[in-house]
């Protein structure tokens, strides 16, 4: 377990859930509890939360887990930053996913939207609410109960600088992008000197057939792979363990569940930590192009 800012425990790595949805979703959810994984990263843009909710309570009911086992991580609409809104937001996400609360609620960006009447339209920016009022909004949601703790994503350092200097509480965790082959070391070292832990989004890049540069296909990770015996997914894994980062792989096939979660029961030498730092440099892989328009466009 990590210890966040405000004292609370996390799991070094969770179950990421993006596009996971429908019957086969809840599976897959209560299939990865099965399997051991107790965090899992959902957001209300998502549009799965109805399903993570689901699992959660057959599990629940059938004695495989506990609530008090499980930390769940929500986002806050981007549809939902105007300050009268966000207790709204989270309170449609709590209903969502059948809890009484939510341990990590995360500002999903730091751009807002304008509600057009369905909470998801990605269509108009609304550059008159400001991170930071969004920010003082969630504050209150955590003195309410409601979350056991807040932080943000997509956030670069000058950003998330600014929510610690004027908010009461400071984010606990600035979910981004990061992997081997985008490690975002600035980013990194400003989320350290805050006491903010680095969860990372797309921890394994996004590797297609064929594709070139590809930080898994790396000779130097490879080599690994043979003194590990680990494929290079988990090395890659647990080189952001070491790091101090959070990795929320995604993934519905039960084999590759099992292989991303087997990665605590192994250390890495500091010499191939090195060979891992040093690897090419791939592109960010998530521009969030919909927010470019915004004065606030983290990127």
């Amino acid at each position: 377990m990590l210890t966040l800012n405000c004292g609370m425990y996390i799991p070094p790595i969770g179950f990421g859930t993006y596009k996971i949805s429908g019957r086969e979703g809840v599976a897959t959810i209560k299939a990865a509890i099965d399997i051991g994984y107790r965090l899992f990263d959902t957001a209300f843009v998502y549009g799965n939360e109805q399903v993570l909710g689901q699992a959660f309570r057959e599990q629940i009911s059938e004695g495989k887990v506990k609530r008090e086992d499980l930390f769940v991580v929500s986002k806050l609409g981007p549809a939902y930053h105007r300050p009268a809104r966000v207790e709204q937001g989270c309170l449609l996400s709590l209903e969502r996913l059948e809890l009484d609360y939510i341990d990590l609620y995360l500002m999903h960006t730091p751009v807002a939207i304008k509600d057009l009447g369905d909470g998801n339209d990605r269509s108009e920016i609304d550059d008159e609410v400001t991170p930071v009022e969004t920010w003082k909004a969630l504050e209150e949601c955590q003195r309410k109960g409601l979350v056991r703790s807040i932080g943000v994503s997509n956030f670069n350092g000058k950003q998330l600088k600014e929510i610690i200097a004027v908010g009461n509480i400071r984010p606990v965790v600035n979910q981004v992008e990061y992997s081997v082959g985008f490690h975002q070391a600035e980013l990194r070292k400003i989320c350290e000197q805050e006491e903010v832990l680095v969860m990372a989004y797309s921890p394994l890049g996004k590797p297609k057939p064929g594709k070139e540069h590809n930080f898994l296909d790396s000779p130097g990770l490879k080599e690994m792979t043979v003194k590990y015996g680990k494929s290079p997914a988990q090395i890659s894994l647990r080189y952001l363990i070491e790091r101090g980062t959070i990795p929320i792989p995604k993934s519905s096939n039960a084999d590759r569940m099992k292989e991303n979660l087997d990665v605590l029961n192994f250390r890495l030498e500091k010499c191939h930590l090195e060979v891992l730092e040093s690897l090419v440099k791939q592109r960010r892989s998530m521009h969030l192009d919909w927010l470019k328009t915004s004065k606030y466009y983290p990127y």
